[in-house]
């Protein structure tokens, strides 16, 4: 571990015990209770460090004492980590929570790491990252959300606990198909929500994940559908990340996926940027899926190299691991495309530990076949974390 990610590391995780500390204060819980579920974000985020200078410097302040430190220095040494965010990730402990010393407060750097958690009293608690506890947990963890982007008036005055006894309401309110979701309307953003024509391309209107690379302290997954490949025919070993589509992209690009299934209508690559693309080579693009952790339709991976992650998929999949999308703006299939096996040895956008979640295959080119898709999502050669269906579309 370098040293910087130690350091803050264990910056974060003392801030973290400090913070259980607070909560000892039964006004203090009551504060951070009532500021989550009016915070008009996805999840009932707050971002804690603009938190702890305005509605919540009672708890800063109440944080200080409890750790035998000076508000000035505890400013300071806010000053010294980076944006964080301040909240319950699991649904189930927002609705039950109503304010109670049974609360853990723990911390993450990365979302491999072991969680840093205390409970009210200053003791260490240990977390297993596959089940979250039974005892609510909220979560200090580095920030994955828009904060200018506030949920619309409609969405917040049907969310929460109207009676203030716990952060999330335990009825579900109209127009929420879950709570994993937030909501699916239209004014949530994401979901394919949005006004305005289609333009024709390649569009992704169903997807299945297995395993979304999100653990339960970090909340629900930032998924996103990635289209890689060379940018120019001079440097056909040059791949580029061409475009992007997920929940924090705009419309007709936009869609949230936080479970396991979604369906909907995201746009991935326009029929402009397909036919520029079949203009430089003829062997097909990589359609593949990340859960991005920290910035939006940027990919990040340390120690990872993709062209062999391809390379393997194309060996277990006989060759196939690029789609190719036809030049008409037909709703046809997408057909396979043999692989370019000397692909990516030099990348634009590798190079913050995202997830890799697989590349899309056609099915029926490696002998599958889905009643609700077309294309598998292969991992790690063989290894199967999901399914898609990628269509090309008239502009409508």
């Amino acid at each position: 571990m370098s040293e910087g990610k130690s350091s803050t590391q264990a910056r974060q995780g003392e801030l973290a015990r400090r913070v259980a500390l607070a909560l000892q204060d039964d006004a203090i819980r009551q504060l951070v209770k009532t500021s989550m579920r009016d915070a008009p974000q996805r999840e009932y985020k707050l971002e804690l460090n603009v938190f702890l200078r305005g509605v919540g410097a009672p708890l800063r302040s109440a944080a200080a004492l409890r750790a035998g430190v000076t508000d000035a220095a505890m400013l300071a040494e806010l000053n010294a980590l980076p944006r964080l965010e301040f909240y319950m990730p699991v649904s189930a402990h927002r609705k039950s929570w109503d304010g109670d010393k049974d609360v853990i407060v723990a911390t993450q750097l990365e979302d491999t790491d072991a969680p840093i958690a205390w409970d009210v009293n200053g003791r260490r608690v240990s977390l297993d990252l596959s089940t979250p506890p039974q005892t609510p947990v909220i979560v200090i963890v580095p920030v994955e959300t828009d904060f200018t982007r506030a949920l619309p008036p409609s969405i917040l005055a049907a969310r929460g606990d109207a009676q203030r006894q716990t952060i999330e309401d335990p009825a579900m309110p109209p127009g929420f198909s879950s709570y994993a979701l937030e909501c699916d309307t239209p004014e949530c953003g994401g979901g394919g929500g949005g006004s305005g024509s289609f333009p024709a391309g390649l569009y992704i209107t169903f997807q299945r994940l297995v395993d979304q690379g999100e653990p339960w302290t970090l909340g629900a997954p930032e998924i996103e559908v990635h289209i890689h490949g060379p940018q120019s025919s001079s440097a056909l070993q040059y791949g580029a990340d061409l475009a992007c589509s997920g929940d924090r992209v705009g419309f007709p690009r936009g869609f949230n996926q936080d479970a396991a299934f979604w369906s909907g209508e995201s746009l991935l690559f326009d029929q402009s940027q397909i036919n520029a693309y079949n203009a430089i080579q003829a062997n097909g693009f990589n359609v593949s899926v990340w859960e991005d952790d920290n910035t939006v339709c940027q990919i990040k991976k340390e120690d990872f190299n993709l062209a062999a992650r391809f390379a393997a998929v194309a060996s277990a999949a006989g060759g196939y691991a690029a789609v190719s999308a036809a030049t008409g703006v037909g709703p046809t299939l997408l057909a396979a495309a043999t692989f370019l096996g000397t692909a990516y040895s030099s990348l634009t956008f590798l190079w913050s530990n995202d997830d890799f979640l697989g590349t899309y295959v056609n099915a029926s080119a490696v002998g599958v076949s889905y009643s609700d898709a077309n294309h598998v999502l292969y991992i790690n050669g063989g290894q199967v974390n999901g399914r898609a269906m990628l269509v090309t579309q008239a502009a409508h």
